[in-house]
């Protein structure tokens, strides 16, 4: 892979989880509208918060450790982002496999510790230590299911997974024969 299309992935696949994450908060809200019997939102709500949050003046720094925390929190996120494989666009993917992912996602939650701890909030250590405790609490299930697709699949590599998925069809997702993970996931 020539290192200018690595380096266009990786600048794109952002870019488009972000498009798809703005679409699923819209699909869950206009769904959880219709529950409540309401209209719900328009198509662009979700952007329009997003324009809405990032107008405000009101931000307060508390230190740099604060503002670390925040970095760490979001760079957490982007960066098991980039190790999803897409079909077409595998970016990183190659280089990281299961267990690489699992850590990527413990790292938001220590910098939005790390963040909060910063604070002199005492309803943000309250919240944070419930953070993480829910944390502790998804990543034993979250631990699980990897061992079991690890061993189901034979590898950590999860374009390995991915690519043995799509060619054997709906029945090689794993579901029927790991249902117990499959709910557990």
């Amino acid at each position: 892979m020539h290192w200018l299309e690595l380096l266009v992935e990786l600048a794109l696949m952002p870019l488009v989880a972000f498009v798809i994450g703005l679409l699923m908060v819209l699909m869950m809200r206009r769904i959880a509208a219709r529950l409540q019997r309401r209209i719900g939102p328009p198509l662009l709500q979700p952007l329009y918060d997003i324009v809405k949050l990032f107008g405000k003046h009101t931000q307060t720094s508390h230190g740099l450790l604060h503002e670390f925390g925040i970095v760490m929190a979001v760079g957490g996120y982007v960066a098991a982002e980039t190790l999803l494989p897409v079909p077409g666009m595998n970016g990183i993917a190659e280089k990281g496999g299961m267990i690489t992912l699992l850590y990527l996602t413990m790292i938001p939650s220590l910098g939005l510790a790390l963040g909060v701890g910063q604070c002199a909030n005492p309803n943000g250590s309250i919240g944070i230590s419930r953070a993480l405790t829910a944390m502790l609490a998804y990543d034993i299930p979250f631990v699980v299911v990897i061992a079991g697709v690890a061993m189901h699949f034979g590898t950590t590599n999860l374009v390995d997974v991915v690519a043995q998925q799509q060619a054997g069809g709906i029945e090689a997702w794993g579901v029927t024969q790991m249902p117990l993970l499959a709910l557990a996931g």
